[in-house]
């Protein structure tokens, strides 16, 4: 019985076929082995367009992070820095000199306030301190030689208010700022533009007190302070 031929499988049909023979394996031809091996080339080429080296952008990736993570270092160094900067105290100049005291120096009440030499000139004034025991606050206050040889204090400040009084003895400064022609000097509110006369008495809640109204909003003078001499010392003793 005649044995079948196998058929050769992707045959070119323009290339010889070799011819079969029983017991003898088959072998490729040149044309196909060249076929073969430029095959498995482009496919070995198309895989490589496909699979092409990922090492840059995981350096890429690498970068990004690491200078993400230097920039909130540095960051947070900065934000640390500044919080440390504003904590801390201002240290002043070892050569640097303190801000004077305007109260340095100045008496305080109850107790002498003045001598009858500091005041011996009328209109003459100086200013002191009054401790309000009941309350505990530091009043300002002025005692003032009248014309007619006496002694007068009161608060400088406002009565119903905190305003700060103040005894000007500079008339040219009464006429200038507050329009009033005075001959000697006054007690003025700078706040309510006020101008009283310590020449003269007014009502107030205790009776009549130095410093009538002569110009201005106020509604009464200035809270009067008791004072008294004992020998060449001016004392004051308490506030109305």
């Amino acid at each position: 019985m005649p044995v079948e031929e196998p058929k050769p499988t992707n045959a070119d049909p323009f290339l010889p076929v070799q011819p079969v023979i029983p017991g003898v394996p088959v072998r490729a031809s040149h044309a196909q082995r060249q076929a073969s091996t430029s095959g498995t080339a482009n496919t070995a080429a198309n895989s490589s367009e496909f699979s092409a080296p990922l090492w840059p952008v995981y350096l890429f990736v690498a970068t990004v992070v690491l200078f993400t993570i230097v920039l909130r270092v540095q960051v947070s160094a900065r934000r640390a820095r500044a919080h440390v900067a504003a904590a801390a105290p201002i240290a002043a100049p070892a050569n640097s000199e303190r801000s004077p005291n305007p109260d340095a120096g100045i008496p305080t009440a109850p107790g002498p306030v003045a001598t009858t030499q500091e005041l011996s000139k009328a209109w003459s004034g100086k200013r002191f301190v009054f401790h309000n025991q009941l309350t505990g606050e530091m009043i300002p206050a002025e005692v003032v030689r009248m014309p007619g040889g006496g002694f007068w204090a009161i608060s400088l400040r406002e009565p119903y208010g905190t305003c700060p009084l103040s005894y000007v003895t500079d008339v040219k400064v009464l006429r200038d700022e507050y329009q009033v022609n005075a001959g000697h000097p006054m007690v003025v509110d700078p706040c309510s533009r006020s101008v009283f006369d310590l020449a003269e008495y007014a009502s107030a809640p205790s009776g009549l007190v130095r410093g009538v109204v002569i110009a201005g909003a106020a509604t009464r003078p200035p809270i009067a302070i008791e004072v008294k001499v004992e020998g060449t010392k001016v004392v004051a003793t308490r506030s109305e």
